[in-house]
């Protein structure tokens, strides 16, 4: 397992004051890509953190970006080329009026 821990929070009310924080640890450095998707699937953000063994990052949704549930996962890519991808956490974006 390339990836030993991975966790988000806060997982309810993210918007422009309230990011949530992504982090993992991994064994060994690579890439790591965050993903953060809509309830249909599509990719409404991305970034990648490179060659590293530890992911501390945050994510604050744009202000425009509608209410609802989304899902982040994070992409693991060793120096070697091994590829795991973490299971989905689901985050509810609440937008301040």
């Amino acid at each position: 397992m390339a990836i030993q821990t991975i966790s988000v929070t806060p997982t309810t009310g993210i918007n422009q004051t309230k990011s949530a924080n992504i982090s993992a640890w991994a064994y060994n450095r690579g890439d790591w890509t965050i993903n953060v998707k809509n309830a249909s699937g599509q990719i409404v953000e991305s970034w990648i953190v490179k060659n590293e063994n530890e992911l501390k990052e945050k994510w604050t949704p744009d202000k425009n970006l509608p209410n609802g549930t989304y899902t982040i996962t994070v992409d693991l890519v060793t120096k070697d080329g091994f590829k795991v991808t973490t299971t989905p956490k689901q985050v509810t974006v609440l937008q301040q009026p």
